[in-house]
């Protein structure tokens, strides 16, 4: 059995303490761990994160160096506008908004 302080009696009060341990015991209803629970959540990354990433893990594979290249290009400026959006918020908006202008070039591209 694991135990959780709520904190000393100096740093919260009683009605706190309550609120605190109400709290923790919903973690458990739910079936958490109500340690984990408490952590802070991980900061999603970016797109620009995860393109990066992604070129970084796929360059290698490449046999021609210029499609790392491309593939920067095209994740950089193309897709510039949405690389400080968090993954988890990119909408179907953002990515119309990024495949939008090739579609208004050739319109047969999108229709594909």
């Amino acid at each position: 059995m694991k135990e959780l302080g709520l904190g000393s009696a100096t740093t919260i009060d009683l009605k706190r303490a309550r609120e605190k341990a109400a709290e923790l015991r919903g973690y458990l209803d739910r079936g958490l761990d109500p340690k984990e629970a408490r952590k802070p959540a991980a900061k999603m990354p970016t797109f620009g994160e995860v393109a990066d990433t992604f070129i970084e893990s796929k360059t290698p594979s490449w046999r021609n160096p210029k499609s790392a290249a491309q593939w920067q290009m095209t994740l950089s400026v193309y897709c510039g506008a949405i690389r400080d959006i968090p993954v988890d918020q990119i909408t179907v908006e953002h990515v119309l908004s990024v495949l939008q202008p090739f579609g208004l070039k050739n319109p047969k591209r999108l229709n594909a």
